[in-house]
């Protein structure tokens, strides 16, 4: 059969186009999930071991950090080592004074072993590392990170604005290789799961039971795997702690062992590949042959992806796959066209229900509407009527409806005018987000923007509520900021477009705050991070600090602030020092000197939730001090 050429044409342009979307990030997170599956453990690696804070350490020599002299120990016993890497952030003082760090500068100082601390880039291009006392006598890597969207560790940066990572000036000073030819950037080579690199308790070095042999001209990383000190990643190869990410990719860089990409590798053989679905398709007329002649192409693929892994070289396996069925199923549509010249096919456009907004992103980028989502950085606001249950007990059903929905319909339009997706109602609470589908670079300014009109609007609404003989009600408003799952959550038939997450149930700890500290509005650090000084000055937000606690369900402490409305803000900005002072005597664990600003603070303004909250705290630890004060209050509630 001859086809005509016009479809000759747009045949041949089927794995040109396949492959040029090899450009694209289509399928990525696919393609690295299949990629996942290809590593292969060549070798045992035996040139680095990793001294491990494990729970048994801290068990043995307590609670983490430990002091100083315990790490100057362990480095005093690594005089066989060729090079030691300590992955701990040493940037503030030891509790035990500076004696402490003495003994660990010390020790670093006089050690013939050259050691390498961590330090930390900050998203500002600042450098956070170890005190100065520590900092002179040691050398520093930045220890930083990266993760996909997915969550995995698979690439590293080896340089970061010119300045060697972790892992690069370990393998730097233990071969004396100083120069910067390593690449910029670079994809882990893993060796195995967890605990394939050597690893050892960090009381067994103390207690010098590690056999010499296995220490004498190694390199060294001392770092957490206990699973309660979080500094855990999760691998193609399963979850791993982050000294043994770090451990490997030393291994990769002293054996040279990098995985690399190619795009015109990959066009190349997404481009073949589709050729070759054509001409399956074209030479096998039936549809069994044309399957099997499609399953033996994508076998061939996958071959020889496999083998070019081995060498090094990541070759897009998901791509060829599509071009091949791609090519193949666009031949036999071609076919069945020329012979028909009748077949159409229909498209069933979507059903669910979706915001307007959403609908309009979808619209632009359909392949959107499925179930799933993408990491965003989005701002989310909870909030919530105080006193909810008392106030409907007083209403008949059809009075709280109105009630409700009158009040429910002056915050989303507020939320609305501030760019805000509304996500759901909760009886009497809101979830609203910002940030996405469309983006948003200022979404924790339109968030805290929001929060501020909703409790203006209130006060107009309890005006209103006072005209009509209702009674007054009050809101809390909780807001945070950071990294999160948005898109399609649900199943097939019926799903809802909002956002899932840790930070998401952070904002929502937040708003329940409120009413313990009597406020309208709690909001996280990220939020206030996320808004430049010249936007708070600008749409006059002020804030101030009020507290460093753990919420429920998280380890981390999370200092929070208020946002004040602007006639709070003018009725404390004459205290605020004072206020300030006395946080800063709260944090510091000094009891009697806190009790006497904010009693000094709550003479000349009364009624101040967070003043009063602390106070009645301090005096309670001034005879009962908490174990291990760190100045974070835990949360026993939601």
């Amino acid at each position: 059969m001859r086809l005509p050429m016009r479809q000759r044409i747009l045949l041949g342009c089927v794995p040109l186009v396949v492959a040029l979307l090899t450009w694209t990030s289509i399928f990525r997170h696919a393609r690295d999930g299949v990629t996942d599956l290809l590593f292969d453990f060549r070798y045992t690696p035996n040139d680095v071991v990793v001294i491990a804070i494990d729970e048994h350490s801290i068990q043995t020599i307590g609670q983490w950090p430990w002091p100083r002299a315990v790490m100057a120990s362990a480095v005093s016993q690594l005089s066989s080592a060729k090079a030691i890497g300590i992955d701990v952030n040493y940037k503030e003082p030891s509790r035990l004074g500076t004696s402490d760090d003495r003994a660990l500068a010390t020790a670093l100082r006089t050690s013939r072993v050259p050691v390498v601390l961590a330090s930390e880039l900050q998203p500002d291009n600042t450098i956070i590392g170890p005190i100065p006392t520590l900092a002179v006598v040691s050398r520093q890597g930045l220890a930083n990170m990266t993760v996909d969207a997915d969550g995995v560790a698979r690439t590293v940066s080896l340089w970061r604005t010119g300045i060697p990572t972790f892992a690069t000036q370990i393998a730097q000073v233990a071969t004396d290789r100083q120069d910067s030819s390593l690449p910029t950037h670079i994809r882990i080579r893993y060796v195995g799961p967890e605990r394939t690199i050597p690893t050892y308790p960090f009381t067994n070095l103390l207690d010098d039971t590690i056999p010499a042999s296995d220490l004498e001209d190694k390199i060294v990383l001392i770092g957490a795997t206990a699973r309660d000190l979080q500094d855990y990643r999760q691998t193609p190869l399963g979850l791993m702690s982050g000294v043994e990410v770090q451990a490997t990719i030393v291994e990769n860089i002293l054996h040279n062992d990098f995985l690399q990409t190619r795009t015109v590798v990959d066009i190349l053989v997404t481009l073949l590949a589709g050729i070759a679905g054509l001409a399956v398709a074209w030479y096998l007329r039936r549809i069994l042959t044309v399957l099997i002649g499609i399953g033996l192409a994508i076998a061939l693929v996958w071959i020889g992806v496999f083998i070019a892994f081995n060498q090094g070289l990541i070759i897009d396996i998901i791509m060829p796959t599509v071009a091949i069925i791609i090519g193949a199923s666009a031949m036999m549509l071609v076919r069945y066209l020329a012979t028909t010249q009748e077949r159409r096919f229909i498209h069933d456009t979507f059903s669910h229900y979706l915001a307007p907004q959403v609908i309009e992103a979808l619209i632009e980028d359909p392949s959107r509407i499925r179930l799933g989502g993408e990491r965003r950085e989005l701002t989310i606001l909870f909030s919530d009527i105080r006193g909810f249950t008392t106030l409907s007990e007083t209403m008949g059903p059809q009075e709280l409806a109105q009630f409700l929905n009158r009040y429910l319909g002056v915050m989303t339009d507020l939320i609305l005018t501030h760019r805000g997706v509304i996500d759901k109602y909760i009886g009497d609470a809101i979830m609203a987000f910002w940030g996405a589908p469309l983006d948003d670079d200022k979404h924790a300014l339109h968030g805290v923007l929001s929060a501020l009109s909703m409790v203006s609007g209130l006060e107009k609404f309890n005006a209103e509520n006072q005209t009509l003989g209702l009674a007054k009600i009050d809101v809390g408003i909780g807001l945070n900021a950071g990294a999160v799952t948005v898109g399609n959550m649900g199943s097939e038939k019926r799903f809802d477009y909002t956002v899932i997450g840790d930070e998401v149930n952070l904002a929502s700890r937040l708003e329940s705050l409120t009413k313990t500290y009597s406020v309208n509005i709690i909001v996280s650090e990220n939020v206030l991070s996320a808004i430049t000084p010249e936007d708070r000055i600008a749409h006059k937000i002020v804030s101030r600090e009020i507290d460093r606690v753990r919420v429920k369900g998280k380890h981390q402490p999370v200092t929070i602030f208020e946002i004040l409305a602007p006639a709070k803000a003018m009725r404390l900005k004459a205290h605020m020092e004072i206020f300030a002072s006395a946080l800063a005597h709260y944090y510091a664990g000094h009891w009697s000197d806190a009790i006497n600003a904010l009693e000094t603070f709550l003479s000349e303004v009364e009624h101040d939730g967070p003043a009063r909250l602390l106070l009645e705290r301090c005096q309670e630890f001034v005879n009962d001090t908490p174990i291990n004060w760190d100045g974070a209050f835990e949360m026993k509630h939601k």
